[in-house]
């Protein structure tokens, strides 16, 4: 058995990340984290107050590694074709991580915890940098933004689905002819 100075914050999301991806958001309760640890359920209370806290957790430790994937790939890029790359970047992190991404997205009230807001308010500056190049109007810039990320979502949503199963033409290139007229705007 684990013994509580073995655990971490880090460990619990980590394995509650496993469970969403492999087995789906209703896998993620503290007993099925504390048998993967092995360990007691109330050894997780230490860490986190209760199931909501701890699922706020791991959105913010996803978005988290979304902010540095985006900031690494942004590197030397700039524009209308930086733009395309980091929605490309996020797309494909998206779907490499389908379950826990629509878990992530779905989740009620993830809009109002601060610290979750701030990373995606991060995440949201490198796009808005390279869109203010050939966007001059603030509000244009934001709705074309929203726009790159609804389209993001909704791919990770469609695909789950399987309503993008219809290969005359191929994932990519619908992603890119869409994401082109939303920022042709």
């Amino acid at each position: 058995m684990v013994q509580k100075r073995d655990l971490s914050a880090a460990k619990i999301i980590a394995v509650a990340k496993i469970l969403i991806q492999e087995q789906g958001p209703s896998a993620l309760t503290f007993a099925a984290v504390a048998k993967q640890l092995n360990c007691r359920t109330q050894a997780l209370y230490f860490y986190f107050k209760n199931m909501r806290d701890l699922k706020l957790q791991v959105a913010r430790d996803f978005f988290q590694a979304v902010l540095e994937l985006l900031t690494a790939t942004a590197q030397g890029l700039s524009g209308e074709d930086g733009v395309l790359k980091l929605a490309f970047a996020m797309r494909t992190f998206c779907l490499q991580r389908r379950r826990l991404a629509e878990f992530v997205f779905s989740l009620q009230d993830l809009a109002n915890d601060s610290e979750a807001r701030r990373i995606g308010e991060a995440i949201s500056v490198l796009p808005n940098q390279m869109l203010t190049e050939f966007i001059a109007d603030p509000k244009q810039r934001l709705t074309v933004s929203r726009g790159i990320r609804a389209l993001v979502m909704g791919e990770v949503f469609n695909e789950s689905a399987g309503w993008f199963a219809d290969e005359r033409v191929s994932r990519e290139i619908s992603f890119t002819d869409n994401l082109k007229r939303i920022l042709a705007h």
